[in-house]
Protein backbone atom coordinates (compact mmCIF):
# COMPACT_ATOMS: atom_id res chain seq x y z
CA UNK A 1 0.00 0.00 0.00
CA UNK A 2 1.28 3.47 -0.91
CA UNK A 3 2.37 5.69 1.96
CA UNK A 4 2.42 9.49 1.97
CA UNK A 5 4.54 11.71 4.21
CA UNK A 6 3.46 15.24 5.12
CA UNK A 7 4.58 17.99 7.47
CA UNK A 8 2.23 19.99 9.70
CA UNK A 9 1.94 21.71 13.06
CA UNK A 10 -1.07 20.17 14.77
CA UNK A 11 -2.33 21.57 18.04
CA UNK A 12 -1.09 19.88 21.19
CA UNK A 13 -4.29 17.91 21.88
CA UNK A 14 -4.41 16.51 18.35
CA UNK A 15 -0.72 15.62 18.48
CA UNK A 16 -1.18 13.79 21.79
CA UNK A 17 -4.19 11.87 20.50
CA UNK A 18 -2.45 10.79 17.29
CA UNK A 19 0.84 9.95 19.01
CA UNK A 20 -0.79 7.82 21.70
CA UNK A 21 -3.01 6.00 19.18
CA UNK A 22 0.03 5.06 17.09
CA UNK A 23 2.08 4.21 20.17
CA UNK A 24 -0.55 1.59 21.05
CA UNK A 25 0.20 -0.12 17.70
CA UNK A 26 3.98 0.19 18.00
CA UNK A 27 6.78 -1.63 19.76
CA UNK A 28 8.95 1.50 19.94
CA UNK A 29 11.25 2.35 22.84
CA UNK A 30 10.22 4.45 25.82
CA UNK A 31 12.02 7.41 24.26
CA UNK A 32 9.55 7.48 21.35
CA UNK A 33 6.51 7.16 23.62
CA UNK A 34 4.21 10.00 24.59
CA UNK A 35 5.43 9.94 28.19
CA UNK A 36 8.87 11.08 27.00
CA UNK A 37 7.83 13.19 24.01
CA UNK A 38 4.99 14.95 25.84
CA UNK A 39 7.20 15.74 28.83
CA UNK A 40 9.89 17.13 26.51
CA UNK A 41 7.36 19.36 24.73
CA UNK A 42 5.95 20.55 28.08
CA UNK A 43 9.37 21.24 29.58
CA UNK A 44 10.88 23.27 26.76
CA UNK A 45 7.89 24.81 24.96
CA UNK A 46 9.33 23.94 21.55
CA UNK A 47 7.15 23.63 18.45
CA UNK A 48 8.77 21.27 15.96
CA UNK A 49 6.91 20.17 12.85
CA UNK A 50 5.11 16.85 12.80
CA UNK A 51 6.25 14.45 10.09
CA UNK A 52 3.34 12.07 9.54
CA UNK A 53 3.51 9.03 7.29
CA UNK A 54 -0.01 7.88 6.45
CA UNK A 55 -1.55 5.08 4.43
CA UNK A 56 -4.10 5.41 1.62
CA UNK A 57 -6.93 5.73 4.15
CA UNK A 58 -5.21 8.54 6.05
CA UNK A 59 -4.25 6.41 9.06
CA UNK A 60 -0.95 7.23 10.75
CA UNK A 61 1.75 4.63 10.08
CA UNK A 62 4.69 6.65 11.46
CA UNK A 63 5.17 9.93 13.31
CA UNK A 64 8.20 12.03 14.19
CA UNK A 65 8.91 15.56 15.29
CA UNK A 66 11.28 17.57 13.11
CA UNK A 67 13.05 20.64 14.45
CA UNK A 68 14.45 23.36 12.20
CA UNK A 69 17.42 25.44 13.31
CA UNK A 70 20.48 27.30 12.14
CA UNK A 71 23.57 25.58 13.53
CA UNK A 72 26.95 27.32 13.71
CA UNK A 73 29.60 25.86 11.43
CA UNK A 74 33.11 26.89 10.45
CA UNK A 75 31.99 29.04 7.50
CA UNK A 76 28.79 30.32 9.10
CA UNK A 77 25.35 29.10 10.13
CA UNK A 78 23.79 26.19 8.27
CA UNK A 79 20.10 25.21 8.17
CA UNK A 80 19.57 21.84 9.85
CA UNK A 81 16.77 19.38 10.53
CA UNK A 82 16.69 17.40 13.78
CA UNK A 83 14.68 14.21 14.27
CA UNK A 84 12.65 14.32 17.50
CA UNK A 85 14.68 17.30 18.63
CA UNK A 86 14.18 21.04 18.30
CA UNK A 87 17.63 21.95 17.02
CA UNK A 88 18.04 24.29 20.01
CA UNK A 89 20.89 23.23 22.32
CA UNK A 90 19.08 23.97 25.58
CA UNK A 91 15.90 22.13 24.60
CA UNK A 92 17.85 19.16 23.27
CA UNK A 93 19.93 18.58 26.40
CA UNK A 94 17.91 15.51 27.45
CA UNK A 95 19.20 13.46 24.52
CA UNK A 96 16.91 10.91 22.98
CA UNK A 97 18.37 7.41 23.39
CA UNK A 98 17.07 5.04 20.62
CA UNK A 99 15.80 7.80 18.35
CA UNK A 100 13.78 7.14 15.23
CA UNK A 101 10.26 7.17 13.86
CA UNK A 102 7.36 6.08 16.03
CA UNK A 103 6.14 3.39 13.65
CA UNK A 104 3.35 0.87 13.52
CA UNK A 105 4.82 -2.57 14.22
CA UNK A 106 5.88 -4.35 11.04
CA UNK A 107 5.87 -1.23 8.85
CA UNK A 108 9.22 0.28 9.81
CA UNK A 109 10.97 -0.19 6.45
CA UNK A 110 8.25 1.25 4.22
CA UNK A 111 7.54 4.08 6.66
CA UNK A 112 11.23 5.03 6.83
CA UNK A 113 11.44 5.07 3.02
CA UNK A 114 8.44 7.43 2.81
CA UNK A 115 9.86 9.70 5.53
CA UNK A 116 13.28 9.88 3.87
CA UNK A 117 11.69 10.70 0.52
CA UNK A 118 9.74 13.56 2.14
CA UNK A 119 12.84 14.92 3.87
CA UNK A 120 14.86 14.71 0.67
CA UNK A 121 12.53 16.78 -1.16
Amino acid sequence: MHLTATFSRPDRADLARRWQALEARSDASFFLGWTWVGAWLDSYAVAPDLLAVTDGEGADVALALVGHAMQPRLLGPVATLSLNQSGERIADRPYVEYNGLLTETGRQVEAAAAAIAALAG
